[in-house]
């Protein structure tokens, strides 16, 4: 399975979006259940609302698909695979699988 630039934008996109929204506005107080609920709730709307049209774009990404984010983001990904120098028509070998795995932390 490859992950394309695409993909790798909505997550990273919907965990920044994540983040901000449940940080208790940068500040350090405590917040009381009313203040919390307050807070969460529009959060879990902006979640629940996107979970079927993420998953819809993310399984036309991993499927081969062609998505609406294409035009866009698919000359940004080739132009890194080249500076990369990868092939995205190659799969990889379990060795540089297994080096790729060993080598992601540092």
């Amino acid at each position: 399975m490859q992950i394309d630039i695409t993909t790798a934008v909505a997550l990273v996109l919907s965990v920044l979006l994540l983040g901000y929204l449940t940080s208790p506005c940068f500040s350090r107080e405590i917040l009381n259940v009313r203040q919390w609920l307050v807070a969460i709730w529009p959060v879990l709307a902006i979640l629940l609302a996107s979970v079927r049209p993420v998953g819809i774009y993310l399984a036309r990404v991993l499927e081969g698909e062609r998505t609406w984010l294409d035009p866009v983001l698919r000359p940004v990904e080739r132009l890194i695979y080249k500076l990369c120098g990868i092939h995205a028509d190659q799969e990889m070998n379990w060795r540089e699988y297994a080096y790729s795995g060993w080598a992601s932390p540092l």
